[in-house]
């Protein structure tokens, strides 16, 4: 998979996603975690998932879904995504499917804070949803990570 093939920033989210609910979803990380286990989806600024550079998270949905995209805050700067990242999936957490990569400097949303959206040219079944955060400047540090769905 070539950089950016599966894989595109959008500056809001397509108005045919649909957020998952997260209830009852766990995540695995090489990295700290701030906050609890809900850390990723507790709408809060102020918890996140941080520390390791490459840093990995490795969303458990539980059940398989079909996924379309993901919406992914930072820890304040958006530096703080990294200077690019990777998204995979898999359906039984062992055999996984790369999506590509993008690199920050391309993110349309900038502030602060700012929350960016990524669609998956190729939406697919999945059950586990893999972000790699890699080359931070500062340390990686996530705030907010949700997965979409499409309203059919």
């Amino acid at each position: 998979v070539k950089k950016s093939d599966l894989l595109a920033f959008l500056s809001a989210a397509d108005a045919s996603w649909m957020k998952y609910p997260t209830s009852g979803w766990t995540f695995d990380t090489n990295g700290s975690v701030w906050g609890g286990d809900a850390a990723l989806w507790d709408g809060s600024t102020s918890t996140d998932v941080y520390g390791a550079n490459p840093l990995e998270i490795t969303i458990d949905m539980k059940t398989p879904q079909w996924v379309a995209g993901f919406d992914i805050r930072s820890y304040g700067s958006i530096s703080y995504l990294g200077e690019y990242f990777e998204l995979s999936t898999s359906e039984d957490g062992v055999n996984w499917t790369p999506h590509g990569e993008l690199r920050q400097a391309e993110a349309p949303n900038r502030g602060y804070g700012a929350t960016n959206y990524v669609q998956l040219l190729k939406p697919c079944n999945a059950r586990y949803v893999k972000w790699v955060g890699m080359k931070g400047s500062t340390a990686l540090s996530i705030n907010e990570l949700y997965i979409y769905g499409r309203n059919e």
